[in-house]
């Protein structure tokens, strides 16, 4: 099971991004997601353990988010 997924919405093939991270949340709604977008400027949250991120970023940006998201993740773990 991996810690982290990054997507992109746009992706090839019949499933974009979006409903890889519905499929995602329905089997593992704590497993974190980052999602990326060139073409779609997003405000606001999708789901808990998830940040949208839009393209151009800077590997500060995605670096910040991924501690963010693990840091949140394990402290929900201690809870359990």
């Amino acid at each position: 099971m991996p810690e982290l997924i990054v997507t992109d919405i746009r992706m090839p093939g019949s499933m974009d991004g979006l409903t890889l991270l519905k499929v995602v949340r329905a089997d593992h709604p704590t497993l974190p997601v980052i999602v990326v977008s060139g073409h779609i400027a997003f405000m606001g949250k999708i789901y808990a353990q998830t940040e949208f991120i839009t393209k151009p970023y800077s590997f500060d940006r995605v670096h910040q988010s991924i501690k963010m998201l693990l840091y949140a993740s394990a402290e929900d773990a201690k809870k359990y």
